[in-house]
């Protein structure tokens, strides 16, 4: 599912939609953000990609069933432009079935613990 604000458009084979709130994106399929643009897609791992502007975004393969999450995997590309990730279900229980390939990376990690100070 998808939160769109600005141009974001959905590319699926020679169609061309534009993300509305809601809209469904599929394993193939492009997310192409305009200029002053940003989107976030929502997965049914509970994986979250948040896009910025200029921002081409390819879900290569994507499938997870709750019933058999151990089977589950999402592999995808940025073309170009810049996004944020914070992995879900897939991610979490095996790190070989998530990737995002990029022609070029800056990768940051960042773990917080919800324990409070002393």
């Amino acid at each position: 599912m998808v939160a769109a604000a600005g141009d974001v458009t959905i590319v699926r084979g020679a169609e061309r939609s534009a993300a509305k709130i809601g809209a469904e994106v599929r394993s193939g399929d492009v997310v192409q953000l305009g200029e002053q643009s940003n989107a976030q897609i929502y997965f049914t791992d509970s994986s979250v990609v948040a896009l910025r502007p200029e921002t081409e975004f390819r879900i290569r393969d994507y499938a997870f069933q709750a019933q058999q999450p151990e089977t589950g995997h999402a592999f995808f590309n940025l073309i170009k432009g810049g996004t944020r990730t914070v992995t879900g279900l897939i991610g979490r229980r095996n790190r070989e079935s998530y990737s995002v390939d990029t022609p070029v990376a800056t990768i940051g990690h960042t773990r917080h613990s919800l324990r409070p100070r002393a």
